[in-house]
């Protein structure tokens, strides 16, 4: 509707190259969703072998908040360099 793109766009064809194993074609089109289904299929495979071997999870507690904050700016960090990394691409869209 503006003329922009949103922070999701090109996260389907991202999805779909990344199937089709074309990495680096799934990574141009937008970064941050290739990072995120990696993770995705990482945490699945994890989570596949902790099942299956019956082994203790993983646990990330006890964050102070400091930790948390400094993850918060982060992944806010991150979604605006995908956000700048979209508008400077836009014409693919």
């Amino acid at each position: 509707m503006t003329g922009y793109p949103c922070l999701t766009c090109g996260a389907t064809r991202c999805a779909l190259n990344l199937f089709h194993g074309s990495f680096l074609q799934a990574f141009s089109w937008n970064p941050l969703a290739f990072v995120a289904l990696c993770g995705v299929a990482l945490f699945d495979l994890y989570a596949a072998v902790v099942m299956l071997a019956r082994l203790p999870r993983l646990r990330l507690v006890d964050w102070m908040r400091t930790d948390k904050h400094a993850a918060r700016i982060g992944v806010i960090a991150l979604i605006a360099a995908n956000w700048i990394y979209l508008l400077a691409h836009r014409g693919r869209f």
